[in-house]
């Protein structure tokens, strides 16, 4: 067990040796912080509410990004918009990055697209760089993980956990359903979003609050 033990040891370091720090593109990361940025409803920094034609508007220049970066860009069944790298070995499952566009009313200009973003400079990154995953890796962007305005958070991630509540579907605003607003972005509430195939998730994520702009970051 000593040598074994031993042995473990030697590659781990001999690993950690050969490593290096892949460096991300800040400036690119910026940029895209940026765009998405302007992406609001007037007069009303940072507004992109889920369902509404301002988060339409965000989404499709989030695809267009994604599709850009050499990413397969599908919209699963519960509205999710996800940009997939192949990995080397076909059914060793899906790491998946992201977090969510969606705004509350006068929200946070890094909540949610952060994690978005930095998630596709990832892929991006690793395009450069000229490395292959074993995994295959998903950039998503999960739908209304907001409160939206039917009332209700974290939808798409719902859905695809296989605990999307059936009676939200029916919840109402404005004379559409959920049910509706779903099939409205391309979603499918009648198919099954839920996965099997993720081994990890991992999330950058600011929840703002007043330090950044108090140290004028």
């Amino acid at each position: 067990a000593t040598a074994a033990l031993s042995a473990r040891r030697s590659r781990w370091r001999s690993g950690a040796r050969s490593m290096r720090n892949l460096r991300v593109n800040a400036d690119r990361i910026g940029a895209d912080l940026d765009a998405m940025a302007a992406i609001t409803d007037p007069g009303q920094p940072w507004t992109r509410r889920a369902f509404s034609p301002r988060f339409d508007e965000g989404r499709d220049w989030l695809r267009a990004r994604l599709e850009a970066a050499g990413l397969k860009v599908t919209l699963d069944a519960g509205g999710n918009l996800i940009g997939t790298r192949p990995g080397t070995e076909p059914g060793a499952g899906t790491i998946m990055l992201g977090s969510h566009s969606d705004t509350v009313p006068d929200g946070g200009r890094f909540d949610g697209v952060a994690g978005v973003i930095t998630a596709l400079e990832v892929a991006r990154m690793l395009d450069e760089q000229g490395i292959r995953l074993r995994h295959d890796l998903a950039v998503v962007d999960f739908l209304a993980e907001e409160v939206s305005l039917f009332g209700v958070s974290c939808i798409g991630s719902r859905a695809m956990a296989g605990v999307l509540p059936p009676d939200w579907l029916a919840l109402t605003h404005e004379g559409r359903s959920l049910d509706q607003a779903i099939r409205d972005v391309g979603g499918d509430p009648d198919a099954s979003a839920r996965r099997g195939d993720i081994r990890a998730f991992l999330e950058l994520h600011i929840e703002q609050g007043p330090v950044l702009e108090a140290e004028g970051l």
